[in-house]
């Protein structure tokens, strides 16, 4: 078997990947590269086949074989990292939420209030007199004192809305520590 570079398999690969022929540049940049692309002729019938070389055999076969190892030893040194990132999201991602929550509440009051002055003026002036759905929903969004006092309570369901609150700072902070995108 003689060392040679196969320059129509080197073309015929470079076209399957970049999708265009490869420039002269490039051609005389990959005639370095025999290991990859070494072949040999059967005696009979001159056919060119891909003979990989022993030491690209060896690296895979390594890479086979230990592969686990480094990919331990890869986890062993990033679940620190990990955890550390995580840790700081947790504390970016519930800062987050709750200035979330607060302007969410904010901008909802101010929509509902829009509502009710628009549907029925008489609930500034005397908040019993207020239609059913509109009381309904605004004491459940809100709070009772909503409409007594116009003072919105950001909790009016405490132990749901720790539990909403909870499950998005969790999700957050996961979503933010492994998401294949950085910004």
């Amino acid at each position: 078997m003689t060392k040679a570079f196969d320059e129509m398999t080197y073309r015929q690969d470079f076209e399957a990947v970049n999708g265009r022929q490869p420039l002269d540049e490039e051609l005389e940049h990959a005639k370095g590269l025999v290991e990859r692309y070494t072949v040999g002729k059967d005696g009979d019938n001159g056919v060119v086949t891909y003979h990989p070389s022993k030491r690209s055999r060896f690296k895979d076969f390594m890479t086979s074989a230990f592969g686990w190892i480094m990919r331990g030893g890869t986890l062993l040194v990033m679940t620190p990292v990990f955890l550390t990132l995580l840790f700081f999201n947790l504390i970016k991602s519930t800062i987050g939420v709750f200035v979330i929550w607060f302007i969410s509440k904010v901008m909802l009051g101010f929509i509902f209030m829009g509502i009710v002055f628009l549907c029925d003026q008489a609930a500034f002036n005397e908040p019993e007199k207020t239609s059913g759905l509109l009381r309904d929903v605004g004491t459940f969004l809100f709070g009772e004192r909503f409409f007594t006092y116009a003072v919105p309570n950001f909790f009016p369901h405490p132990t749901v809305d720790a539990w909403i609150i909870g499950i998005a700072i969790v999700v957050c902070a996961f979503g933010m520590t492994f998401s294949r995108y950085e910004a």
